[in-house]
């Protein structure tokens, strides 16, 4: 009873991230780090889950920690009220709401409980315990007014703090990695997209690189 108990909510867990973040066939996939979005309000004939608000816009996204940090870039909201739920992988939940951080925006930097490293600069350090985490985002809105500004904060931003950058050549490559880090204040990692190590020879004589 109790491994059942433990266990169920693992398995529920990843049979809907697999529908969502992994099964491409799937009516409702997306991939990770992608907002699934309700753009109205939910009527009796909603079916992602059994009992929705009313006067909830939802949408849900899959992260994927096992890689590395993610940024999720919450915009300022005039709403009255917004939380996004994350779950691990045993549906323990943890949220960034009004309640608990205001709604004033921000940047979290999403790291599962084993990650050790620097938070750059701007960003706000936010842990969550598993690798792979469910993230469930409901915004009030009940006047037409409010739900258009509902739907302009469900488009907030989910994105690699370390996102690797493809090239046609080696001096494209080196070109746009420079570009890039001189215009940011995140760490940018380098050579994900190289496949030789006669590639990194070249890339290592020509620039210092993460």
């Amino acid at each position: 009873t109790d491994a059942a108990i433990y266990g169920m909510p693992c398995v529920l867990q990843y049979r809907e991230m697999f529908r969502q973040a992994v099964d491409v066939d799937d009516p409702r996939y997306v991939g990770f780090h992608r907002f699934l979005h309700d753009r109205e309000l939910a009527g009796p004939g909603y079916q992602a889950f059994k009992s929705p608000n009313s006067d909830t816009l939802y949408s849900n996204a899959w992260l994927d920690l096992s890689k590395g940090p993610v940024v999720v870039e919450v915009p300022a909201v005039q709403l009255r009220y917004y939380t996004l739920n994350f779950l691990d992988m045993h549906a323990n939940a943890s949220n960034i709401s009004t309640r608990t951080y205001g709604n004033q925006g921000g940047r979290y930097l999403v790291v599962p409980s084993s990650w050790q490293g620097d938070v750059p600069h701007g960003l706000q350090l936010f842990r969550v315990a598993t690798p792979y985490a469910w993230i469930l985002l409901r915004v009030f809105a009940q006047t037409p007014d409010e739900v258009g500004l509902a739907r302009e904060f469900q488009d907030l931003g989910v994105f690699w703090l370390e996102e690797p950058i493809m090239s046609r050549s080696l001096s494209q490559y080196i070109n746009d990695h420079t570009w890039l880090a001189d215009r940011v204040d995140l760490p940018l990692a380098g050579g994900e997209s190289l496949l030789t190590r006669y590639e990194y020879i070249d890339l290592m004589s020509k620039l210092p690189f993460d």
